[in-house]
């Protein structure tokens, strides 16, 4: 069955347009949703990469996401674990912002790794599992001191 193809630059407006402070709001949605996970303990790194790029390592011991989380929920715009009794949920904008918007992102989890850039995306499972998330995300370097400074700013409140 075919699909629609987004094109990166929809996923860099929706990005740009739908948050005031985007920056702010990618270590927000991080942070909430390792909390979310159950996670006690967080790791954040980021460097430049050799190729230019600015790498962003975040990761987490909470519970993790299995492939069928992956599949019908992560990479689905519109779907969301995330769900009250008033019917709210986040309809898939914080994967834009935290891993579509950006050059390329990695996720691992379970025994599950996930590399994609924008709308595309590929699965493989390896031998060995690990507890938590850990999402890798390679931002423009023109973003890497906003997103450093925002970060300390979350991390204060």
């Amino acid at each position: 069955m075919p699909s629609i193809a987004v094109p990166h630059d929809f996923f860099l407006s929706e990005r740009n347009t739908a948050y005031a402070d985007w920056h702010g709001a990618f270590w927000r949605e991080l942070i909430s949703n390792s909390v979310d996970a159950g996670a006690t303990r967080l790791h954040v790194r980021t460097r430049f990469t050799p190729d230019g790029g600015f790498l962003i390592d975040f990761a987490d011991n909470g519970t993790g996401m299995g492939r069928q989380t992956i599949e019908t929920v992560y990479m689905r715009l519109g779907a969301s674990t995330k769900r009250d009794e008033a019917g709210i949920g986040g309809f898939g904008r914080a994967r834009i912002l935290t891993c579509f918007s950006q050059r390329a992102y990695r996720i691992r989890t379970a025994n599950l790794v996930v590399t994609g850039e924008g709308g595309d995306y590929e699965i493989r499972e390896t031998d060995s599992s690990v507890k938590g998330c850990a999402i890798s995300v390679t931002a423009d370097p023109d973003e890497a001191r906003r997103l450093t400074r925002a970060l300390t700013m979350v991390l204060q409140q």
